[in-house]
């Protein structure tokens, strides 16, 4: 039996659009906390308020420069850039160790008279 393309899509993207809610939510309570009306960060970030308040549900198709903006102005910008850091990308750091070589076999060093440079 073959599944429809668009259903697979969303079994596949499941993880992503409840990702994008929770971080919707957690927008929503730091924005809460700071006392800002959903109006004060659309201006504070330049973006619309239809466009914050579907940032806030959670809504995939919204810009990643919307998203950036809020961050910024939530000063959650740090922890936004350290998602994919390099230095603590677990998967990336195993698929590297996993390319090194079983075996370092010494350098040949041709001596030539000279000192280097």
């Amino acid at each position: 039996m073959t599944i429809p393309k668009e259903l697979r899509t969303k079994i596949y993207l499941r993880p992503t659009t409840a990702f994008c809610k929770r971080l919707g939510k957690h927008i929503n309570i730091a924005r809460r906390r700071r006392r800002f009306s959903q109006q004060e960060m659309a201006d504070k970030t330049g973006i619309s308020r239809a466009t914050y308040q579907r940032l806030e549900k959670g809504d995939s198709s919204v810009s990643i420069s919307a998203l950036v903006k809020v961050l910024f102005v939530l000063d959650g910008l740090h922890s936004f850039d350290e998602l994919l850091a390099p230095e603590k990308d677990r998967i990336g750091m195993g698929l590297a160790e996993d390319a090194l070589p079983q075996r370092v076999h010494p350098q040949k060093i041709e001596f030539t008279g000279r000192l280097p440079k």
